[in-house]
């Protein structure tokens, strides 16, 4: 009598307090794999010179910044204080202070020719006794400054003459058609008005007496003085 093949037992499930033990035992050494597997990459990352970047904070870092500038500006005033930007004075400037100087000395020494140069002056009048013109002589020159001369006749010029002790007239020249200006004297004429003389206008022909003595009227006279 054969026997009937007995059924295959089935292993009870494992669902009891030992089994899930069992199974966080099983899964340990995964877990202890993949930490160190990450940890062994991180190691090759920086070995292969790939830079770890390790942020910083944003805020902070600004702030350290600034905080740095503004210590460094502080020592750099205190050891090097700014200096103030003078602006030079006037005389300091040698070319406004020379030519501050040269208007100076020309107006100084302008003054001072006009002075001493004018040795002698006369102030000549009419026949009425009326100012008509002022005569200032210097060493070779006459100035001649009109009062309320008369403008001569056309064909007509006024001669000014210097009248020495003698009595013998020197023409001295024309006196100017507008009656200022400046007439030129030769060393015999400088000579004659040396010393006190009279002096006397005449009219004459135009361009002056040409026999060298007056022979027209008279329409000026005075006497030089020296100075």
């Amino acid at each position: 009598m054969a026997l009937a093949a007995s059924p295959r037992l089935k292993p009870a499930a494992n669902t009891g307090p030992a089994a899930r033990v069992s199974r966080q035992e099983r899964a340990k050494p995964r877990e202890i794999f993949i930490k160190t597997t990450s940890g062994d990459r991180c190691k090759a990352g920086v070995g292969l010179g790939i830079p770890s970047v390790v942020p910083e904070p944003i805020g902070d870092t600004r702030v350290h910044e600034l905080t740095t500038k503004f210590v460094r500006k502080r020592l750099m005033t205190a050891i090097h204080p700014q200096a103030i930007e003078h602006k030079p004075a006037f005389w300091s400037r040698p070319r406004l202070f020379i030519g501050a100087c040269a208007v100076v000395v020309a107006g100084i020494g302008g003054a001072l020719y006009t002075q001493d140069s004018v040795k002698s002056a006369a102030t000549l009048v009419t026949t009425t006794q009326q100012p008509a013109a002022q005569i200032m002589a210097h060493k070779d020159y006459l100035e001649v400054q009109p009062i309320a001369a008369t403008a001569p006749a056309p064909d007509q010029s006024l001669e000014l003459w210097a009248i020495p002790k003698d009595g013998t007239p020197v023409s001295l020249g024309l006196l100017p058609e507008d009656g200022k200006g400046i007439i030129g004297l030769n060393p015999r004429q400088q000579e004659t008005i040396s010393k006190p003389v009279e002096l006397m206008v005449s009219s004459e022909t135009k361009g002056g007496s040409i026999s060298k003595q007056p022979t027209g009227p008279t329409v000026y006279q005075g006497a030089l003085a020296t100075r």
